[in-house]
C-alpha cells in the first residue's frame, strides 16, 4: 500500500474485514491451507489525613464507564493495539492561616497505544489531555480550581494539551530521552512477548506456565558474562502472570493458567470487586512490602485484565510534603488487540 494513501474508515475496516473472513472459510471449504495469523510506584512519605473525605468538584471531570473489555482473537497484521486509562492520586499540605490544609487530587488522563509486534517497530501514542476527576477540600475552591496548572511542570508528567507521537524505528527497550515518551507511557505499549519469548510458545496449564516463569526470570538474572544468583521469587512469577494476562494473542486458556500462577504466588485467594469503572470481576489484593499493596482485578469470565492499582500506606503526620506525591496510582484496560494499521482500533 502506497505510503501516502488515506487510511481506512472504521466502516471500510469492517467491511475489508468481512471479505478476508468469507475469503478465509473458503479457503477451508476448498481444501487449501488457512493463512495463519507498572514499574512499581515510587514515592516519597506523604500524609493523608482526610484522604477519605474526596468529594467530587463540580464541573471536574466525569468519567464514562465502557463495557468489559473483550479479547478478541489476533486479526491478521502484526499491529498491537491498546486503548487505557491510567490515574494518580496525589497528596499535599499547604500551610494556611496556621493551620496544616492536605490537598488530595485524582487525576486521570486516556491513551491509545500501536506497536508493531516486531523489532526494530513503530510505535505510536495518542495522549488526551489530564484532567482533575475530583479534589478536595471542596469547599476550599482557591485550592483546587487551578490544581492542574499550579502543579504542571514539577515532574508529575501532566498534559495541558493532546499529543499524537509516532516513533519509528524502536527498539524492544525503547529510550524515553529519544522517544519523547514517559517511562509509564513505554511500559503500556502493547506487545505479544512474555521476557524474551513469544507468547504463543507459552503453556496452557498452571504447572507447566510456572515452570515456563521460573525459566524466564532465571534467565532474566543474567547480566552479561554476571549471573545474579538466588531462587526465583513468587514476586517473579507474579510479574511474569501479569505479562501473560497482557500480551496481545494470548488464549484465553493461556489467561486463565496465568491467574491461576498470580492467585497461587500472591498467596492470597481472590475476591469479589469492582474496579473504578464500575466493572464486576474478581480480585487479588496482596501487600507486595510493608506500607504497599496492589490489586489485581479480571473479568472472571475471559480472565482478561480490568485493571491494576496500588496504594501506598499513610505516613506519620511529620512527613507532610508541600508538593504533590502519587499516594495511589492505577491503570484501567478498556481494549486490546491485534490490528493491521498505525490507524486501527479495537
Amino acid at each position: 500500500m502506497s505510503g501516502d494513501r488515506e487510511p481506512l474508515s472504521p466502516l471500510e475496516q469492517r467491511m475489508l474485514d468481512g471479505l478476508l473472513q468469507v475469503a478465509d472459510e473458503e479457503s477451508v471449504h476448498n481444501g487449501r491451507k488457512k493463512r495463519s495469523g507498572f514499574a512499581w510506584l515510587t514515592v516519597a512519605a506523604v500524609t493523608v489525613l482526610g484522604l477519605g473525605a474526596a468529594a467530587a468538584v463540580p464541573a471536574l471531570l466525569q468519567p464514562s464507564t465502557p463495557d468489559t473489555p473483550a479479547q478478541l482473537s489476533p486479526a491478521p497484521g502484526h499491529i498491537g493495539y491498546r486503548k487505557v486509562m491510567t490515574g494518580n492520586q496525589y497528596v499535599s499540605t499547604r500551610h494556611l492561616g496556621g493551620d496544616f490544609v492536605d490537598i488530595t487530587a485524582e487525576i486521570r488522563d486516556t491513551a491509545e497505544l500501536w506497536a508493531e509486534l516486531g523489532d526494530p517497530r513503530t510505535i505510536r501514542a495518542k495522549l488526551e489531555p489530564h484532567q482533575v476527576l475530583h479534589c478536595a477540600p471542596v469547599d476550599n475552591r482557591g485550592l483546587c480550581a487551578n490544581w492542574l496548572a499550579d502543579n504542571t511542570g514539577k515532574n508529575l508528567g501532566l498534559r495541558l494539551t493532546p499529543e499524537d507521537r509516532t516513533v519509528r524505528g524502536v527498539g524492544s527497550r525503547t529510550d524515553p530521552d529519544a522517544s519523547g515518551l514517559s517511562y509509564q507511557t513505554i511500559n503500556l505499549l502493547p506487545t505479544d512477548r512474555v521476557g524474551n519469548r513469544p507468547v504463543a510458545e507459552l503453556a496452557g496449564t498452571p504447572e507447566e506456565l510456572t515452570a515456563q516463569l521460573d525459566e524466564l526470570a532465571r534467565q532474566s538474572r543474567y547480566d552479561g558474562q554476571k549471573h545474579f544468583e538466588g531462587a526465583v521469587s513468587r514476586w517473579d512469577r507474579l510479574r511474569y502472570a501479569v505479562e501473560v494476562l497482557l500480551a496481545i494473542g494470548a488464549t484465553p486458556r493461556q489467561r486463565a493458567a496465568a491467574w491461576t500462577v498470580a492467585t497461587r504466588a500472591a498467596e492470597v485467594a481472590e475476591t469479589p470487586a469492582t474496579d473504578r469503572l464500575g466493572r464486576a470481576g474478581r480480585a487479588l489484593v496482596y501487600d507486595t512490602s510493608p506500607g504497599l499493596r496492589r490489586e489485581l482485578v479480571i473479568d472472571p469470565a475471559t480472565h482478561t485484565l480490568l485493571s491494576q492499582s496500588e496504594t501506598v500506606a499513610p505516613p506519620k503526620d511529620t512527613q507532610r510534603q508541600t508538593y504533590p506525591v502519587a499516594s495511589v496510582s492505577y491503570t484501567l484496560y478498556l481494549a486490546e488487540g491485534a490490528v493491521r494499521s498505525l490507524a486501527e482500533v479495537r
